[in-house]
């Protein structure tokens, strides 16, 4: 009932009163007043949205009475009896009123209280409440959580500690400490523990229920149980290290023939000049001049292999776990480059690299960065193939917190539809058995695990990939801050 409706009602109620105490003193009629009054103000009490017809009632044997005492040679007995059958009457209806409404009120909430408890036994996700602290214990659990949890039912449950259902104290702390600052937490991914001790996975979202006082009463909250997912994501993530290593010995086997060729020639140089050096101190001759060459030419090409077998290194071996540590970005491309020039010769591609700053570093892994130049020069090189103007450049652009490292060849361009499929696993233009597709789409992930970018620069009139990295790596720490 609204507010102004019981006020208004309750005036109605007063001056009807008011009118009754009026009639019966001006008739000095008290008894009749007495046993109509108290049976309807009972049965007002009990059931007060009947008021009007509680009003009604009143005022009916108050007009008898009137009649009564206006026709003096009425008789009296049967309108007495006549007003106290009317109140009876409407009393009884009241009261029958009252106790069938209450008994169907009764039993809707008991219909309702049974629809929620079969709705939360039924849900297939663990509903909880727990009091809070390090000590805290479960005030309320469904048969899903007792499940997730291993336990046989939800009294066993009920009487283990909060603390035990967790695998790592200190991960369920930071947990309800986030909590308790930020109210309620959505979809926090945790170790849990079954009963036999063995470790799942359980997305959690609760939040925090407190009292009048702000004090906190319990935690209110849910739990996926995320287990065979992240069982999945951890095997699908093997599958990706192994595809990155299938690419990365597929880039090796496309290059390793112009790469023994790339070693042998500066090899070829090397021992001529040692032969050179050896005559010359056979004969016991000494030009310095021509000393000072031999040995220059020498130390060229011996530095010449070194670069060769250093991209090798980082190219063949593994850079999953590898750390990231700030590594020279024109060493790290001049030893890629170094593995291609043979192929790219081999295949009439002119491979152009634009002078790079020295002093230009970036915080990687230079295993991986080394794979994504690779994949991006061997995609450049398989794009000229049947083109008249066959060239591939690569650049490096400072731009303060970042770089940009672009890999750009003669081509016409990825055509606009191509563009949101090339990024993709297993995509690939080139003819079967010469292409796996994986090239960009490895490129892509590493990239992302760098923090940084992989896109197709659609305002060049040429296919111009670039990669933006940050120079410094950012990290999120616990407290949620960024740092570097």
């Amino acid at each position: 009932m609204k507010w102004s409706q019981f006020v208004s009602l309750a005036v109605a109620y007063l001056v009807t009163l008011v009118f009754l105490a009026v009639i019966s003193i001006y008739y000095a009629f008290p008894h009749l007043m007495f046993a109509m009054v108290v049976p309807i103000l009972f049965a007002g009490l009990l059931y007060p949205r009947r008021m009007y017809l509680m009003m009604t009632c009143m005022l009916i044997p108050a007009s008898l009475v009137v009649v009564q005492k206006t026709l003096p040679d009425a008789q009296d007995a049967w309108k007495t009896m006549a007003a106290l059958f009317v109140m009876v009457l409407a009393t009884a209806e009241i009261l029958h009123k009252s106790l069938v409404d209450r008994k169907r009120a009764e039993a809707a909430l008991r219909a309702s209280e049974e629809r929620y408890r079969s709705l939360v036994e039924n849900l297939p996700i663990g509903i909880y409440r727990n009091t809070p602290g390090p000590h805290g214990a479960l005030i309320m659990a469904n048969s899903a959580l007792a499940r997730i949890h291993g336990f046989d039912s939800v009294a066993e449950l009920l009487d283990t500690p909060v603390g035990e259902l967790y695998a790592d104290a200190a991960e369920r702390a930071r947990f309800s400490h986030k909590l308790v600052l930020e109210g309620n937490v959505q979809t926090e991914e945790l170790r849990l523990k079954k009963k036999d001790g063995a470790l799942i996975w359980g997305a959690v979202t609760a939040r925090v229920v407190r009292g009048p006082a702000g004090d906190i009463e319990y935690f209110d909250g849910m739990v996926e149980d995320i287990t065979d997912r992240k069982q999945a994501e951890q095997t699908i993530a093997e599958q990706q290290a192994k595809m990155v290593n299938a690419s990365r010995l597929s880039s090796l086997g496309a290059m390793a023939s112009g790469i023994a060729h790339e070693i042998n020639n500066p090899l070829a140089v090397i021992s001529t000049a040692a032969e050179h050096l050896a005559g010359m101190i056979r004969r016991e001759e000494f030009d310095q001049a021509l000393f000072a060459k031999l040995v220059d030419t020498i130390s060229r090409n011996g530095e010449r292999i070194e670069r060769i077998i250093r991209g090798l290194r980082n190219l063949a071996r593994d850079g999953a776990n590898e750390p990231f540590s700030p590594k020279s970005l024109r060493s790290l491309v001049e030893d890629t480059v170094e593995l291609c020039k043979v192929r790219f010769r081999n295949h009439g591609v002119e491979l152009v690299v634009s002078d790079i700053a020295p002093d230009i570093a970036v915080e990687c892994c230079a295993t991986q960065l080394s794979q994504v130049l690779i994949n991006l020069l061997n995609n450049a090189e398989s794009a000229v193939e049947g083109l008249d103007e066959k060239w591939v450049h690569v650049a490096v652009e400072d731009e303060g917190e970042s770089i940009e490292l672009s890999v750009t060849d003669s081509g016409p361009g990825v055509p606009p539809e191509l563009r949101e499929k090339v990024l993709e696993p297993f995509f690939t233009t080139k003819e079967v058995g010469k292409g796996t597709g994986l090239g960009l789409s490895i490129s892509k992930a590493i990239v992302d695990r760098h923090r940084g970018e992989l896109f197709i620069d659609e305002g060049s009139p040429h296919s111009r990939f670039v990669v933006r990295l940050p120079k410094r790596r950012l990290h999120v720490a616990p407290d949620g801050g960024v740092h570097v």
